[in-house]
């Protein structure tokens, strides 16, 4: 049990560092956004003959190019942080192993960088969004992303000029969409780093599965983390099986190895995860999940975090934080869980 609990205390620690890592390489792309801001504002900031109503489509078209290209090339740029980051990972992985069990590093198989690097762009990220999910994988990620954005940029400008705006009214419309563009680039690039590390730790599991017998689902304690995380929090799935990390766009959650009990260091070696309720942050026991988490915080934190029905249903329904989601790890709405929990819903009055 020590060492599993060394083993959740350091991937959630070093999941910090992915984080700055991601946040680094968000910094690193913000290039492309801005020169797709500076072209289109360029040419909209002309003269209005820049894009002639009779010529339009063929000055879009040159536009859609520009954008595609330039997007197509901060692809290349995060696959190519992709494929340095996914090895490191897998190293991190295996010193980590070495560190928290008593098994040799001599001992621990590190998959090659290519099998590594496989793994990583050929497994999908299983993402919920909005009440559905989407299975993509880095390169359709990254791809939709190029030919989504440069669509909504000529259909702002094309439909600005067919509805006689003014360049500056086009140019406002186009800065707040080059904005929401460069919040979903931080989004994906944060969530494919994420990805990219789970996958080159799954693959050291994988190669190693006489050492790690299993793969614990391991969310942040905090009021930010998304249903789907907060019940999947705890969850041990057989290695290489079940989901993984990303369960959406920023998400922030981590795989920590459970290990054979013939490997464990001991009872002296004992871990943490931090966390962050009402009194603010603080480390908690790393046998903590996010369940009994929540229910140790205030009254008001509970309802702030679940809403007033669903504030009721875990408190009084007795219904625990993975029963507000599908299995695909969707919110349900309060008329989904009346029709399946309907004990609960007597319980807690509502």
């Amino acid at each position: 049990m020590s060492s599993n609990q060394f083993m959740i205390d350091a991937s959630t620690r070093h999941q910090v560092f992915i984080q700055r890592f991601a946040g680094g390489e968000v910094k690193a792309i913000a290039k492309y956004l801005d020169r797709v801001e500076q072209e289109l504002l360029s040419k909209l900031l002309k003269a209005r003959t820049e894009f002639q109503v009779d010529r339009l489509q063929s000055q879009l078209k040159g536009v859609r190019s520009f954008i595609v290209s330039t997007y197509d090339q901060m692809g290349v740029d995060i696959t190519d942080t992709v494929k340095e980051f996914g090895p490191y990972e897998a190293e991190f992985a295996q010193k980590m192993v070495a560190k928290g069990t008593s098994a040799m590093i001599t001992d621990l198989a590190l998959p090659a960088a290519g099998q590594i690097n496989a793994a990583i762009m050929a497994r999908p990220m299983d993402l919920v969004v909005g009440t559905g999910t989407k299975k993509t994988t880095i390169k359709k990620a990254l791809s939709s992303f190029s030919r989504k954005k440069a669509k909504e940029a000529t259909l702002i400008i094309s439909d600005g000029f067919l509805a006689g705006e003014t360049n500056l009214q086009i140019v406002k419309k186009m800065q707040d969409a080059i904005g929401i563009q460069r919040n979903q680039a931080e989004a994906l690039t944060r969530t494919i780093i994420n990805h990219t590390g789970n996958i080159a730790r799954d693959e050291f599991a994988k190669e190693n599965d006489d050492v790690i017998i299993g793969q614990e689902w391991v969310s942040v304690l905090d009021n930010s983390t998304t249903p789907v995380c907060a019940s999947r929090d705890g969850i041990v799935y057989p290695v290489g099986e079940g989901p993984r990390p990303p369960a959406h766009f920023r998400c922030r959650s981590v795989m920590a190895s459970k290990v054979d009990p013939k490997y464990n260091l001991g009872a002296g070696i004992t871990g943490t995860r931090a966390s962050k309720g009402a009194d603010g942050g603080k480390q908690v026991s790393a046998n903590t999940t996010f369940g009994p988490w929540l229910k140790s915080q205030p009254a008001s934190f509970q309802r702030d975090y679940l809403g007033d029905a669903r504030y009721e249903l875990f408190t009084k329904g007795k219904l625990s934080i993975r029963k507000f989601v599908d299995l695909d790890g969707s919110e349900l709405t309060i008329e989904q869980l009346k029709k399946k929990e309907p004990l609960a819903f007597e319980l807690a009055g509502v």
